[in-house]
Order: structure tokens, then sequence, then C-alpha cells
């Protein structure tokens, strides 16, 4: 992939300049910035795309990635601890990371910053809309009431699918097919306009209490090596079965069993970027039955194998 490597993550001139932005940093102490490789960004009717990849030494990260479009920042892959976006950069890390697949839809010109400690490598998608151009590609409907509000850290499955799909043919070395990448972001917008009408429809409710949530998630990642049965689960909520799966799934918009191979996978790629254990070792410590199954599974989540995935990161 045609990568370049930047300082900086592409920040408008009209946000905070040279000094004045160093001050700022300063005095809210928070951790440097990281470095950032951004891939050649590709667009069709409105919609921009680019991957990048960012990587921190010492573990921490604060960056601003404010645009001066509409965007919508879609963290594909993390590995050693947490990412999150936020609004400013002396706001508190969240505790309670509701399920992967995270995305942040934010409107044009509102402050952004990346954030994290204990994080060692994330890969994100940046996809950036010129709304009246992707309205028009929509048959002149409009874009606008889904990015009306801003929404951090929130996951949707069919918004996440397209994405992934983004990514992956903007990685090819010959580029992404004009035709398939506008169906593409054809197919994204049609959701963002799904999404800005679901807005207006009433909250669900019914989802776990932000204590149930954290003592849920705190288990599944005390025991990725274990069976675990969702009876476990709602004993530790305090709930019905049947109740608790529905709640969960309100509050992370995947089944308990899924969340709990996402985090198994996570740690995987923790072991296999900062251990030399083999395969089969891996595959035990995270609850796998064994390598093959270990395999399967990981190219199943992360599109590639465990051995392929070690290699590509370590090189």
């Amino acid at each position: 992939m045609d990568m370049r490597i930047h300082a900086l993550s592409g920040i408008p001139a009209a946000v905070l300049h040279g000094r004045q932005r160093i001050d700022r940093m300063a005095k809210l102490d928070v951790p440097g910035e990281p470095q950032v490789a951004v891939g050649q960004e590709r667009s069709w009717s409105g919609v921009s795309v680019c991957t990048m990849e960012m990587r921190w030494p010492d573990g921490s990260a604060c960056h601003e990635i404010t645009r001066s479009r509409a965007s919508l920042w879609i963290i594909l892959e993390e590995v050693g601890g947490r990412y999150e976006h936020r609004t400013a950069p002396n706001e508190p890390l969240r505790s309670v990371r509701t399920g992967t697949h995270v995305m942040s839809l934010v409107p044009a010109g509102m402050e952004l910053w990346g954030y994290s400690r204990g994080i060692r490598f994330v890969r994100a998608l940046r996809i950036t809309f010129d709304l009246e151009q992707a309205g028009l590609a929509l048959g002149d409907r409009r874009l606008a009431p889904a990015f009306a509000e801003p929404r951090l850290m929130f996951t949707n499955d069919s918004l996440w699918q397209i994405a992934t799909l983004l990514a992956n043919e903007c990685d090819k070395p010959r580029g992404i097919d004009g035709l398939y990448g506008e169906s593409l972001a054809t197919a994204l917008c049609v959701e963002l306009l799904r999404l800005g009408a679901a807005d207006n429809r009433p909250v669900a409710r019914g989802g776990l209490a932000p204590w149930q949530m954290r003592r849920i998630t705190e288990y599944m990642e005390a025991h990725l090596n274990e069976t675990i049965q969702l009876s476990d689960f709602a004993q530790l909520a305090g709930m019905s079965r049947s109740h608790f799966s529905q709640a969960f799934r309100t509050s992370t918009g995947m089944p308990p069993h899924r969340w709990h191979l996402n985090a198994r996978i996570r740690r995987a790629q923790e072991l296999l970027l900062d251990t030399s254990l083999p395969l089969v070792e891996i595959a035990l410590r995270t609850g796998f039955a064994d390598q093959s199954h270990f395999t399967k599974s990981f190219q199943r989540q992360v599109g590639t194998s465990p051995g392929a995935w070690r290699r590509s990161r370590r090189n």
C-alpha cells in the first residue's frame, strides 16, 4: 500500500496553528502525537476515503483530527489498549467500551481528538463527505440530517460492513474499480440516510446499566481462555438469561458470545505482536480448542491468518 508518513493527521489550517497549539497541549498535559501513515485518498460522488495506520512508541496518544467537512471515523483494528474519539483532549477516558467495531460521526469543522493510553497500534478508516455532491448522487436527497449532531463511539453493523469493504479495496495496489467504489459509496450514504431517520425515533430502552456493563466486560476480559455460559453473565447482572441477552444486545449492538469472541481475538493480537509464542500456545491462552480453531476464527474476524497478520505488523 502506498503510504506517506506524516507527523500530523491532516488538520485544517484554520485550526490551532503553530505555537498557540503547542502551548495549549502543554497546558493540558496530554501525551504526544503518534506517527501516522496515511494511504492515498480516493473519492466517488462526494465521498472521500483513506486508511490510516497509527503507532505510539510510548503507548500514549493525543492528536487532533478535526476536519473541515462532515466525517465518519471507523476504528478497524486496535492492538494493546483502547483508542477513542473525543471532543476535547482533556475529557476523561471512557471507562466502558460497549463492544468493538466502533465509529464516530462528526459534523463539519467540529473539534475532534484521538486519544488513548496504553495503545500500540490503530488502523482506522477516515471518510469525509461533500454533503451537497453526495446528496445529488442519491437523487437530490439530503444527507445533512445524519450529521446534525455528533455521535461518538457507536456501533452499526451495516456501516461497519460497507466500511471494511471500502478499506480492503483502498488497500489494493492497483486501486479500486470505479464502478465498485461508486456502489460502495452510495450504499454507505443510504445507510447514513437511514441512520438520520432513525435518530428521530424514540430511543430504545432496556439496556444494561453502566455498572452492569462494566462488571460483565471485566469478567469477560478476565476469563478469555474459559468457556462462559450465558447464565454466568445473567447472574453477574442480576437478570434472567433472556432479559440479559436482550439488554446486552441493546447496549452493544451484538450478542454476548460475539463480544467475548472479539475480546479473545484482541488478546490474541496482543500476544502475536508482543511475544514469540507459537500459534498453538496463543490459541490455548485465548480459549480456542486448538490451532486450527484459532486460525479459522481469527481469519473470519480479521480477514487474514494469525501468522500473516503477525508478519505484516512486525515488518
